[in-house]
């Protein structure tokens, strides 16, 4: 009976956490999330909500906490492919070119029907052709890197 009340009280806080970042409360949001991991939820809501949470520290400009936030994801649903996305595009613009490669190329590699597969595997072939992979990027990569990142996000891989 105390397992009920408790999936019914981490739903309700997911669900008041969602809302929160719908109206851009990204504080409210984080700190109900929070609340919601402290209650011991399952491992796939653990991993949705760090990635929820990774999506309030992008919208924030935090790309090393929204690539922490990701990589908790992930360590609980390795083939999570949207906390791969977001790590990808975190790590992308912190110009590490390599690291947000790989993270799509996991995505991609993924190989299921999911359309964001398919855009990691364009998002991938795109940094590869932009020149993105050579340690010494310069600003010119980095600007066309968030172009194409634009027009991916346009296709609808970039939700919460």
């Amino acid at each position: 009976r105390d397992d009920n009340m408790a999936e019914t009280t981490i739903a309700q806080l997911k669900a008041d956490a969602s809302r929160a970042f719908a109206t851009k409360d990204y504080i409210r949001a984080t700190k109900l999330w929070d609340e919601a991991l402290r209650m011991g939820p399952s491992d796939q809501d653990v991993a949705l909500i760090h990635n929820n949470k990774a999506a309030c520290h992008m919208v924030k400009k935090r790309w090393g906490q929204a690539v922490d936030e990701c990589t908790l994801a992930l360590d609980r649903q390795p083939g999570y492919v949207k906390a791969l996305l977001r790590r990808g595009k975190a790590y992308e613009s912190m110009r590490e070119y390599r690291k947000a490669q790989e993270d799509y190329g996991k995505a991609a590699g993924l190989g299921n029907a999911d359309a964001k597969v398919g855009e990691a595997r364009v998002r991938k072939a795109q940094l590869t052709s932009a020149g993105g992979a050579g340690a010494g990027a310069g600003a010119r990569q980095a600007d066309m890197a968030k172009s194409l990142w634009d027009q991916f996000a346009k296709m609808g891989a970039k939700g919460a």
